[in-house]
């Protein structure tokens, strides 16, 4: 079966990026899933208190977490795809409202607005006790920190929309599942010792190389290892799976005539080899003896408590497992 094409609303998508302070890194260390979430929550709640206020009715959103930046030191920041599209329900019957290409908000109040909900629920958390252990640990103090961070300029990345709304869908695909670095940017491992090539965003984005010792690499790429179970990709809104019908809805009003998949296609086995095979290259053929027949006997599932035990009696760490 051939992969569908996913349908997208007519209208402007940006590129949007909220970033942190870099105080609240140590906390990060210690309570990742608490400083990730927060960050998840606040942007979440901002951008459909903007989409209301500016486009006067909900927007969707999908958004990445990513914890890097380009040496690998710890840089918690979303990349948000939010298309400039809301539904609105109104009296008058629903309607749909876009926003201009080169504008999707106000970034200066955006900002700000993102910067003192952050640092305000931070402060929250602080004053019910959750982060007591974890600033005890890393010797921080906390209400000094976000006074600190409160006091610091914010700014929230809005870029301008493309023309061709697959750019940015595109560009934020490769973050679904990257990494903190790419094989391609290693250059040697030689001598306990890592070279690898990086951007210096400060300094133009030149190409530059950085050395370091190989348990230093390790440890920069570890820390940007998920949480077990954390889900770090997220849709909200419109974008969320329980609002099939409101954006149906969407593209009736905008029309569009097809509706949403009801389901995801299932793509052969053997029509995804060859979609990156050479084109007289059989996929189902031995890549051995080039003569026998290669058929599909079982596919695996996810990792279920039964396959984890079983793994744990021969020996193989599962996924998360604690190994004694």
């Amino acid at each position: 079966m051939a992969r569908q094409e996913a349908k997208l609303l007519p209208g402007p998508y940006f590129h949007v990026i909220f970033t942190i302070a870099h105080e609240v890194n140590e906390l990060a260390e210690v309570i990742p899933c608490k400083i990730y979430d927060l960050l998840f929550h606040t942007s979440a709640d901002i951008l459909k208190k903007y989409g209301r206020k500016y486009l006067g009715g909900e927007i969707g959103f999908t958004s990445v977490l990513h914890t890097w930046g380009q040496t690998m030191t710890r840089h918690i920041h979303l990349h948000c795809i939010v298309p400039g599209v809301a539904l609105v329900k109104g009296e008058g019957g629903p309607q749909v409202r876009t926003s201009k290409k080169t504008f999707l908000f106000p970034a200066t109040e955006f900002s700000e607005d993102f910067r003192n909900e952050f640092c305000k629920r931070l402060r929250q958390m602080h004053q019910r006790g959750e982060l007591a252990v974890a600033a005890e640990i890393v010797g921080v103090d906390v209400e000094a920190m976000v006074k600190e961070m409160e006091s610091k300029r914010w700014e929230v990345f809005i870029q301008a929309a493309p023309n061709d709304p697959k750019i940015v869908c595109i560009y934020l695909g490769r973050y679904v599942r990257g990494i903190a670095i790419s094989n391609y940017r290693i250059l040697s491992i030689k001598r306990g010792r890592v070279r690898f090539k990086y951007y210096d965003n400060r300094d133009g984005g030149k190409e530059k190389v950085m050395s370091l010792p190989a348990v230093e690499f390790l440890r920069r790429f570890l820390q940007h290892v998920s949480p077990f179970r954390f889900v770090r990709v997220r849709y909200y809104g419109l974008h969320h799976s329980s609002k099939r019908e409101d954006r149906d809805l969407c593209r009736q009003l905008m029309g569009l005539s097809e509706k949403e998949p009801t389901e995801a296609p299932k793509l052969d086995l053997g029509e995804w080899l060859q979609s990156f095979l050479p084109e007289d290259q059989d996929p189902k053929q031995c890549p051995f003896c080039k003569e026998g027949r290669m058929y599909l006997r079982s596919e695996f599932g996810g990792f279920t408590p039964l396959k984890a035990k079983l793994l744990s009696m021969l020996g193989i760490p599962a996924l998360g497992a604690v190994v004694g």
